[in-house]
C-alpha cells in the first residue's frame, strides 16, 4: 500500500467523477501508523485523510493550514472506550478470535464529526443529525507503532450546505441554549411540552436542533425533543417532538409547528408467518444434514417451517403475499 503522501484519489473514483455521499475502497485503504495508545491520537490521521477526499465529497475547505483543526462548524467527538460507547462518542468495535478466553485480534473503529455551534469545539454539538462518518481498521495485537487503515467516509447529504455559517439569530439562539445556564433552555422546553398537550412536570431532554431555512431576518429551525411518559399517565407512551421555531435577528423564539411521535413498538396486531425457529441445520439433526442444506430447494426445506407471527406488522393490503 502506498505511503500517505502518495495516496491518490483517483485510484479510488477516477478523475473528473461528480461529488457523492459515500466513498468506499476497502481494496485501496488510507494508511497511517498509530504511535501511541491514546486513542484520540488517532483522530489526526482521519482528518489528513479528510483532508484527501473532501473534493470527492463536495465539501469545502474544512481545516487550519497544516492541521486537522475544523474551520468550519464542524467538531471531532472524542473517542469512548467503552462499550457500548457513550453517546456523542467517536467508537470501535472489537473483534475476538475463538480462542478459550478469546482473545482480541482487531478493531473496527468509526470516527464521528459533527455539526457545531462553534469550529473545532465537542462542546457546542448540535445533534443537527447531520456530519461525517469515516471507518477504519487497527489491530488489536502488540504495542504501538499500530498500522491504521481508513477504508471508506460517508457524509450526510444536506452536510455542504450546512457548513456556510449562521445567521445572527441562530448565533444568539445557539448561544443561549448551549449557556450553562439553564434558565432559557427550561422554560423554552416547557413551552414545547405545553404545546404538544403535555403536562408540564413531564420529563424532557433536548436532543438535537437543525436549521431548516433562513429568509431574511427570519431562520427557521426544527428542535428534537424527547420525554419521558406523560407525568401522572401510566398509560400513555413515551414522546419524540419536533417544534418547528421561527427566529428572529434577536434570537427570540416563535413556535411554527408541532409535531409528537409516540414512541412504541409492537403496538399493532401480530401477523401469521411460516417461519424457520432454527436454521433448517440443526432442525433436522446429524442424521438429516444433507436434506437441510440452504441449497436444497423450497419443497425440501418447507418441512422445516414452524407457525409463528412477526410483531408489528400488518397486513393492510387488500391482496396480501402470504409469507
Amino acid at each position: 500500500m502506498p505511503f500517505p503522501a502518495d495516496w491518490d484519489l483517483s485510484n479510488v473514483r477516477g478523475p473528473g467523477l461528480a461529488a457523492t455521499a459515500d466513498l468506499f475502497h476497502p481494496a485501496y485503504p488510507y494508511e497511517e501508523d498509530w504511535t501511541n495508545n491514546t486513542l484520540n491520537a488517532m483522530i489526526p490521521i482521519a482528518g489528513r485523510y479528510l483532508d484527501r477526499v473532501k473534493s470527492a465529497l463536495g465539501l469545502p475547505s474544512l481545516f487550519a493550514a497544516n492541521t486537522t483543526r475544523f474551520t468550519v462548524p464542524l467538531a471531532w467527538l472524542p473517542f469512548d472506550a467503552a462499550t457500548p460507547a457513550k453517546p456523542l462518542r467517536s467508537f470501535r468495535v472489537t473483534h475476538y478470535n475463538f480462542a478459550q478466553p478469546p482473545a482480541p485480534v482487531a478493531r473496527t473503529l468509526v470516527f464521528l464529526a459533527v455539526q457545531s455551534w462553534q469550529p473545532d469545539d465537542p462542546t457546542t454539538v448540535l445533534g443537527s443529525r447531520f456530519g461525517i462518518r469515516i471507518f477504519g481498521h487497527v489491530t488489536a495485537r502488540g504495542g504501538p507503532p499500530r498500522r491504521v487503515r481508513i477504508t471508506g467516509v460517508s457524509r450526510s447529504a444536506g452536510l455542504p450546505a450546512a457548513l456556510g455559517g449562521y445567521s445572527p439569530g441562530a448565533n444568539l439562539f445557539f448561544g443561549q441554549i448551549l449557556s450553562h445556564v439553564a434558565a432559557f433552555r427550561n422554560a423554552l422546553k416547557a413551552r414545547i411540552l405545553e404545546d404538544a398537550g403535555l403536562p408540564a412536570a413531564t420529563s424532557s431532554w433536548l436532543d438535537g436542533m437543525r436549521i431548516r431555512a433562513v429568509a431574511g431576518a427570519q431562520t427557521v429551525l426544527d428542535l428534537y425533543v424527547n420525554t419521558s411518559r406523560p407525568a401522572g399517565r401510566p398509560n400513555e407512551p413515551a414522546y419524540s417532538v419536533i417544534a418547528r421555531i421561527s427566529l428572529d435577528n434577536a434570537g427570540a423564539p416563535t413556535t411554527i409547528a408541532i409535531e409528537k411521535i409516540p414512541l412504541v413498538a409492537h403496538a399493532v396486531p401480530k401477523l401469521p408467518a411460516k417461519l424457520f425457529p432454527h436454521d433448517p441445520a440443526s432442525l433436522a439433526g446429524p442424521g438429516s444434514l444433507v436434506d437441510a442444506r440452504p441449497s436444497r430447494g423450497p419443497l425440501r426445506l418447507k418441512r422445516y417451517w414452524k407457525n409463528g407471527s412477526l410483531p408489528g406488522l400488518v397486513n393492510a393490503d387488500p391482496n396480501p403475499t402470504p409469507l
